[in-house]
């Protein structure tokens, strides 16, 4: 049985040569050129990208088994943001400058209906059930809602200030979230009656992309004017944690169907930024070309795909791991050299850490990962609080914070390449003012 606790303290993590990190290849292995690029969607089954050419007023068909371009559709005035219906069996694009909506016949890659929506629709995303398009208008301050079946608007969305600009809908299809561009702000939108929250979420200046997370749990909005990813709490509504700084004018962003990894195109920096979803840290950067906008990802997480507008290319990166050629594979398994891990994290520093978010602070993960550069494998990290601010708070609720936070450290540490049978995780309850000092730990590690 693994040892569990609270207070705070991780001791124990890797390396100095005896477990080593594996190395991450974020690295660019294609580019195929495509004249002005900007939105991007792969389809479901990973075999088309459809990329909106800006320049030409069309779409251009790329086959990613042979990486060339198959097809150009002829769509509206200043083509936009693009997205693949979950059959894979139609395409639909924004056409800013005409207010309209073009649908692609993915199996002839022809149009088969153009769709008037509001003033200058950017961004566009369809409900998890297929049924349903919802078209952000930047110059009419709504939503337009496209039924899928028919190919017309079935009702717009008003009061949604200040430039909306993009649109994403959670896992359940209950509710869509608005980044406006100019108000510093996320609206809620109700799908179930299609009305808007009166208090929208306050986020970084001059918000563009958002992206949800598979679980449902967090949106990510790029701020483009501060640099900055905010991290939205869905259940709550709010903003979690200090907002993420990344490169320059972030634009598009997209998640991983694990959940695990966010990248975003950088446009001021010609660079994508990979944000760790366990941390909310950035963990790698990419270079790629000429004013990256858009950005999307393959359904197995491993490869990435983005459009650069100046560049006028799309880059293809490679997202897996490998194991760095010093590392033995001996070295990386061997039980001699276990990693100890122990926690003793106090309750009240437990209970917001659970309450704010299901992972490690940014904090907690800079300060191990420190540990481990500077130290090796005896080092302590400790983190302190006051339990006696939070009574009422039972032995159970006790035992159960203590194991989350010691299951979220075993998952950190195999991501960061340790094995899983060399990690020995160890929790003591010392919280003074609330838990008599007469229990002792054997109390907690039964039942």
């Amino acid at each position: 049985m693994r040892r569990l606790g609270i207070s705070a303290t991780i001791l124990g993590l890797i390396f100095s040569g005896l477990i080593q990190i594996p190395t991450m290849a974020l690295s660019v292995v294609d580019t195929i050129t495509v004249t002005g690029p900007k939105g991007i969607a792969i389809n479901p089954s990973n075999t088309r990208a459809y990329i909106a050419d800006q320049t030409n007023d069309l779409v251009n068909v790329i086959d990613l088994s042979t990486k060339t371009s198959i097809a150009t559709v002829a769509v509206g005035d200043s083509p936009n943001t693009v997205v693949v219906n979950p059959s894979g069996t139609k395409v639909y694009v924004t056409n800013y400058q005409v207010g309209t909506v073009s649908v692609i016949n993915a199996a002839t890659n022809t149009v088969s209906a153009t769709i008037t929506v509001g003033q200058n629709p950017i961004g566009i995303t369809i409900n998890p059930a297929g049924t349903y398009a919802y078209v952000a208008n930047a110059g009419s301050s709504s939503i337009s809602v496209i039924d899928l079946a028919t190919n017309t608007v079935s009702s717009t969305i008003t009061g949604i200030a200040d430039t909306p600009y993009k649109i994403a809908i959670n896992p359940a299809g209950s509710f869509a979230y608005v980044t406006r561009l100019w108000g510093g702000k996320v609206s809620v939108i109700n799908l179930s009656d299609n009305t808007v929250d009166v208090l929208p979420i306050t986020v970084g200046s001059f918000p563009r992309g958002i992206e949800i997370n598979p679980s449902g749990t967090i949106a990510l909005v790029s701020n483009s004017q501060d640099n900055t990813i905010s991290v939205i709490n869905l259940l709550t509504k709010t903003v979690i944690g200090s907002p993420i700084t990344i490169g320059r004018d972030p634009d598009d962003l997209v998640i991983n169907s694990a959940g695990t990894y966010a990248y975003v195109a950088n446009s001021a920096s010609n660079t994508v930024s990979e944000i760790d979803l366990t941390t909310y840290l950035v963990t790698r950067t990419l270079s790629v070309g000429n004013s990256p906008l858009g950005i999307d990802i393959n359904s197995t997480g491993t490869s990435l795909y983005v459009t650069n507008f100046y560049g006028n290319s799309m880059m293809i990166a490679q997202t897996t791991s490998s194991t760095p050629a010093s590392a033995s594979p001996s070295s990386q398994s061997s039980a001699s050299s276990p990693v100890v891990v122990k926690i003793n994290n106090n309750l009240e520093e437990s209970i917001r850490f659970s309450r704010g978010s299901s992972t490690l602070t940014e904090t907690h993960i800079a300060k191990l990962k420190k540990s481990v550069e500077t130290s090796g494998i005896d080092a302590t990290y400790v983190v302190t609080g006051t339990a006696g601010l939070l009574p009422g708070v039972t032995d159970a609720q006790v035992k159960a914070l203590a194991n989350l936070r010691a299951k979220l450290i075993e998952e950190y540490l195999i991501k960061l390449g340790v094995n899983k049978a060399n990690i020995s995780i160890e929790i003591k309850i010392t919280n003074q003012g609330i838990i008599p000092r007469t229990k002792t730990l054997a109390n907690y590690l039964t039942s």
